[in-house]
């Protein structure tokens, strides 16, 4: 439902960094799309450069110069010199080499070494920039990832050019892959070590489950072991959910177990709404077995991709305190596209202002998908700034793919400088996707 919201905090650290853009997201050619997009992105950029307060001000840069990587990562490099906060220009710098990398991977370790030389950061971002050396420069790439003195960086490095030279050349892959698994083994450190095998174990479960979840096996501490499998198992669930679904069951930890059956029930919605019911339903009996109002709302929220009514009345049953956050807004979102007149009821009730602007920041999310234009209306009703400026955001990319002029209207009407530079973003990004 949260377009808006971070990244996943439990994937492994470093693990899901992209080595290379996804395809849609690839430096584009020239067409009336990309000019679009070009001029929404230049919108964004000026609208960026007026906030004041600094941070804020860095969040929004980065945003743009992001988005602007995937048109020109030399803008994108520009951009991200300007932005005075370190760690969002950090960021920023990544996305441009990222989109680098595609086009011009040579040009990419010089950037690589002039930005981050004398940083922590520089060997971590130099072993990204060879992976995307890999396909085209091999013993190059490969000669980067051994330079690594510390054996966290130089592992995790050699898996990344291992695992881009798979389809290459299989036999060079293999022994990178197995030279950087020797490497993380010798990490002194027991919680480094376990973080950095479940990096590699999880991110070589893509292309190889069952190596993925040997590799997993090397993990001391048995918490962190459930935890790598249930994040290989997720990975696995669209693409795989027989093995996914065999990964969860042969989690030891019950409390593990639940939430990965629970989180395999919402990824098979889209494809197997019949499988997605019966593993929530699995999971709710798990939940319940072990008394756990968290894993109630887990499997309340997996129940609520196919049956969001039901799920609604499982977590309105629970003791408030023990609701988890996010989770009613999660279950209002697919009620709104079923019932909306239930949802909105629903959202109005909510106990306080700020759950009612959430509530209802959900409910407009959900309609937008079905009507953006109802869905504007109560977004705009929203009280609540912040709520609403999420909720317009919302529909603003909902109207992008047919009435762009709609989309642009929706998104500078936006109050929050922030929010209406990451709402134009993403109805750039929409076109440079099509």
């Amino acid at each position: 439902m949260d377009g808006t919201s971070p990244a996943d905090p439990e994937t492994p650290q470093g693990a899901e960094r992209r080595t290379a853009v996804q395809k849609d997201e690839r430096v584009q050619p020239p067409t009336r799309d990309t000019d679009k997009a070009r001029a929404i992105l230049d919108e964004a950029l000026a609208t960026a450069h007026s906030i004041g307060e600094e941070h804020d001000q860095a969040g929004a840069l980065c945003e743009v110069a992001s988005a602007v990587a995937q048109l020109d990562p030399q803008q994108a490099l520009q951009i991200a010199e300007c932005i005075a906060d370190r760690q969002w220009q950090a960021e920023a710098f990544e996305a441009a080499l990222d989109a680098l990398i595609e086009t011009d991977p040579q040009r990419a370790l010089v950037t690589a070494q002039q930005i981050f030389s004398g940083t922590e950061r520089a060997a971590l971002e130099l072993s990204y920039v060879a992976a995307g050396l890999a396909t085209t420069d091999p013993d190059r790439a490969t000669a980067i990832a051994r330079e690594n003195e510390d054996p966290a960086t130089r592992g995790w490095a050699l898996f990344l050019v291992g695992s881009r030279l798979k389809d290459s050349d299989p036999g060079r892959s293999q022994q990178l892959i197995r030279e950087a698994i020797e490497a993380t083994r010798s990490i002194t450190d027991a919680g480094q070590r376990d973080t950095r095998i479940q990096d590699i174990a999880h991110s070589l479960a893509r292309v190889d489950p069952e190596l993925g979840v040997e590799t997993a096996r090397l993990i001391g501490d048995t918490e962190e072991h459930a935890q790598t499998l249930r994040l290989i198992a997720r990975q696995l669930a669209e693409t795989a959910p027989d093995k996914a679904i065999e990964i969860a069951y042969g989690i030891e930890s019950a409390f593990r177990r639940a939430q990965t059956v629970a989180e395999i029930a919402a990824a098979a919605a889209a494809t197997d709404p019949p499988r997605s019911q019966r593993l929530a339903r699995e999971a709710l009996k798990m939940a319940q077995d072990l008394q756990d109002p968290l894993l109630v709302c887990q499997a309340a929220r997996a129940l609520s991709r196919t049956h969001p009514g039901e799920a609604i009345a499982l977590v309105q049953n629970l003791p408030h305190d023990e609701v988890a956050g996010g989770v009613v807004e999660d279950i209002l979102f697919e009620l709104a596209r079923e019932d909306r007149t239930q949802a909105l009821d629903i959202a109005h009730n909510a106990r306080d202002p700020r759950s009612r602007a959430l509530a209802l920041y959900a409910v407009a999310s959900g309609v937008a998908q079905m009507d953006a234009r109802d869905a504007l209306r109560i977004a705009r009703d929203i009280h609540d700034a912040q709520a609403r400026a999420w909720a317009m955001g919302a529909v603003a990319l909902s109207f992008a793919p047919k009435a762009l002029d709609t989309a642009l209207a929706v998104a500078r009407s936006i109050e929050d400088d922030v929010e209406r530079v990451e709402s134009l973003c993403r109805i750039a990004r929409t076109l440079l996707a099509r």
